[in-house]
């Protein structure tokens, strides 16, 4: 008996070490569904194309992003009308400043002006025409940069001629006769040769800076950078 139970102890000892080895040899198993780590699938959001660089200025300078909307135009038209009035009515100051006494009529009358025409009516400007050729490509650069020469350059430059001595005079108190007859008069107010040097110094320092602002410049910092090139031609270009 003894004998022949102890070839079963034998081979009940050899399984028993097989059977481990093996199970040594398998590879862990997977964990279960309940302790296994969540796949990471929350993926960064794409930074737009085009004109992300203007976004932290943007912000500082608390200019309202361009979106579609009366209410959005609205703002960037009111944002655009208080940088112009400030910015044209420093750089008027310190024109004057450079070579003479400071008349404060005329800076309040460029200030104003600037603020119109510049600010809020530019701003709705560079919309319209950004809505119709959206985009940096060069036909689309080329194309904002001729309408702005041929279309608003024109309008505003009159305004500038008309709007400035009419409301420097107003601003120093002269009455509405003194203010009829002086711009029915030569020489004063809008002039073809007034129109020809504004359009040309316009030609020299705008539109240069149009090809890169289309090219460059975000639709939102464009009414500020317009502004900021007119402000550096009143006080560098305009007294010589």
């Amino acid at each position: 008996m003894c004998s022949g139970r102890r070839p079963r102890q034998w081979q009940v000892l050899v399984l028993a070490v097989s059977c481990k080895s093996t199970l040594a040899l398998q590879p862990p198993a997977a964990p279960s569904a309940a302790t296994r780590a969540p796949a990471v699938t929350a993926v960064a959001p794409p930074l737009p194309g085009v004109y992300t660089n203007g976004r932290a200025l943007r912000r500082a300078l608390q200019i309202p992003a361009q979106r579609n909307g009366a209410g959005d135009l609205r703002a960037a038209c009111t944002a655009a009308a208080a940088q112009s009035l400030l910015l044209a009515g420093t750089a008027d100051c310190v024109s004057q400043a450079m070579h003479g006494p400071v008349e404060l009529g005329h800076v309040a009358a460029m200030a104003l002006t600037a603020s119109a025409l510049s600010g809020a009516c530019n701003a709705a400007w560079l919309r319209k025409l950004e809505e119709a050729w959206p985009g940096t490509g060069t036909s689309a650069v080329l194309r904002k940069s001729l309408a702005d020469y041929l279309v608003c350059a024109p309008i505003v430059l009159s305004g500038y001629l008309v709007l400035v001595p009419l409301l420097t005079l107003l601003f120093g108190g002269a009455s509405l006769d003194a203010v009829g007859s002086s711009l029915s008069s030569a020489g004063s107010g809008w002039t073809h040769e007034g129109f020809q040097s504004a359009m040309l110094l316009n030609l020299c320092t705008f539109q240069p800076y149009n090809l890169l602002q289309f090219s460059c410049v975000p639709p939102s910092l464009r009414p500020l950078g317009g502004a900021c090139v007119s402000a550096a031609s009143t006080v560098l270009l305009l007294p010589c």
